[in-house]
């Protein structure tokens, strides 16, 4: 799975992107990690985590989260829990 495309002399240039492409993708698998027991998908940058757990249940955690919306921000639930 971490095995780079071959190389085609013929393309250079394309290798250049694609080997670019493949550098960004297997930082970004670096920062995710699933737990195969549980199915628990989870991605982690710093400080900064979200979990997706197969239940339905996601996880926000970090040192500020913000909302940002053009237009209005819904919550519907049972409860809302605000602190």
């Amino acid at each position: 799975m971490n095995d780079k495309p071959k190389f085609d002399k013929r393309n250079a240039r394309s290798h250049e992107a694609t080997n670019d492409a493949w550098s960004t993708l297997m930082a970004l698998a670096k920062l995710i990690s699933v737990n195969e027991t549980t199915g628990t998908l989870t991605i982690q940058n710093g400080k900064s985590r979200l979990v997706l757990r197969q239940d339905g249940v996601i996880t926000v955690e970090g040192e500020s989260i913000r909302q940002l919306a053009a237009r209005n921000i819904v919550l519907d639930a049972g409860v809302i829990d605000l602190n």
